[in-house]
């Protein structure tokens, strides 16, 4: 039911993601949504619904993007797994844990992206990447990090007591 209700809010992030979030740039790096989404969703899930919706937005992003499919397919699975493992076995403060997945999580998706347009043909140098890109881009999704924890821990609240009331 969980994942009914969650796909359209990916696509709604979707669309902002490469609408909005696009131009809101600092440096070249760009925030990902979904992957904040992904991890602020699985830090306050009480299910596994996670791991789909992960399938989902990596199908979706790597749609609409250059990227090889399974770099953002993976990233996002990084982030539901990271925030199971942070959830269930290591730390009792959820907004540590989703700035933590989010830092690990992003400079996963961004490296391995610059690898994945190397292999691809694009030269872009590595020192011009990391400072221009990599770096910013794991900074706005940690400015956005506890904003989207809140929305989604305040969804996911509600959604289960609405699920409990049946």
């Amino acid at each position: 039911m969980a994942v009914i209700f969650s796909i359209p809010i990916l696509l709604v992030l979707l669309v902002l993601q490469s609408t909005v979030a696009s131009k809101v740039t600092l440096l070249n790096g760009t925030a990902d949504l979904l992957l904040v989404w992904l991890a602020a969703w699985a830090l306050s899930s009480k299910d596994r619904s996670g791991f789909i919706l992960a399938g989902i937005a990596g199908a979706l992003v790597s749609y609409i993007t250059a990227i090889p499919w399974y770099i953002y397919l993976s990233a996002y699975l990084l982030v539901i797994l990271l925030a199971r493992y942070f959830s269930q076995k290591l730390w009792e403060s959820p907004l540590l844990a989703m700035l933590i997945i989010i830092m690990i999580a992003s400079i996963y998706l961004y490296t391995f992206t610059f690898i994945g347009l190397r292999i691809k043909g694009v030269d872009y140098p590595l020192s011009i990447s990391l400072n221009q890109v990599i770096i910013p881009s794991v900074f706005l999704n940690l400015f956005i990090a506890i904003p989207v924890f809140a929305i989604a821990k305040d969804f996911s609240k509600w959604f289960y007591r609405s699920e409990n009331a049946s």
